[in-house]
């Protein structure tokens, strides 16, 4: 059964999609078979992986349409595949925005992802998550559904103090036995790392605050980064041999280390190599 990990932080700009999107593709790049879901109305991710503007509202199918259907939609019906037989996709657009009233009518909204996800679970090694920036009942959905969750912060005192946020919210969820008691914070990732005093002040807040739960390297600022949203574009296209395409690999392989070690303790079978 495929894991779900969520990506999280409550400020954005922080480079929360594109650690999703470049993460995703390295474990893809491993054999691993990936399904994307974008759950941000904005669609950044949905603009990486596919050719379709979502600004233009041209899906036919959305996350949001899946949403409306209740528990009892199929989301394998909402799938998009790409020419990379690894990777698929459930696109967001700006409907999204409307969730919390398209959803009004179902009971227990806050579970509905985790129902729809039962039926695509078995299909993938894992299931990535790009959560809204924003702390909403979008991220409590993402929160139940997933079995682990990556909190991603730039090094500056608003990124950390979102961070913070999401740490609290995460809390209230594995506190509360109708939530979501299981899930596990694996890691946080900092992101947009240059060589000032801030920057080092708040790297070294974040390894004092949460110690092991860092995961190493930072990803270093880039304007190949920048480049590569701009256009839609993965950074190991783009930039395939910079330092933060090294960044993003290295970063890549600690954290599916640290899951796959954690299913190994916890006596499941390891997403196949």
């Amino acid at each position: 059964m495929g894991k779900v990990v969520s990506f999280m932080n409550n400020k954005g700009g922080v480079g929360k999609t594109t650690s999703a999107h470049s993460i995703g593709l390295a474990w893809a790049k491993t054999g691993k078979k990936i399904l994307f879901l974008d759950l941000d109305s904005q669609a950044n991710l949905t603009s990486m992986l596919s050719e379709t503007d979502p600004l233009s509202q041209e899906w036919e199918q959305t996350i949001e349409d899946a949403f409306i259907m209740g528990p009892d939609g199929n989301l394998k019906d909402f799938v998009h595949h790409t020419s990379n037989p690894l990777i698929d996709f459930v696109p967001a657009d700006l409907d999204l925005a409307n969730f919390e009233q398209d959803t009004v009518r179902h009971r227990l909204s806050e579970l509905l992802l985790l129902d729809l996800l039962e039926g695509v679970r078995d299909d993938y090694d894992f299931i990535i998550v790009d959560c809204p920036p924003a702390i909403q009942k979008l991220s409590y959905n993402a929160m139940v559904a997933s079995d682990y969750l990556v909190l991603v912060s730039s090094l500056d005192g608003k990124s950390y103090k979102g961070l913070q946020m999401m740490v609290n919210v995460y809390n209230e969820v594995v506190t509360n036995k109708r939530l979501n008691p299981s899930l596990k914070l694996i890691g946080f990732i900092a992101t947009m790392y240059q060589r000032d005093k801030v920057n080092q002040y708040f790297w070294e807040l974040l390894q004092k605050d949460f110690g092991p739960l860092v995961i190493q390297p930072y990803i270093r600022k880039s304007t190949m980064i920048n480049r590569a949203t701009s256009f839609d574009m993965s950074i190991y296209d783009i930039d395939p041999k910079g330092r933060v395409t090294e960044d993003y690999l290295r970063v890549s392989q600690n954290l599916l280390v640290r899951i796959m070690d954690d299913m190994a303790h916890s006596g499941e079978e390891r997403p196949s190599k």
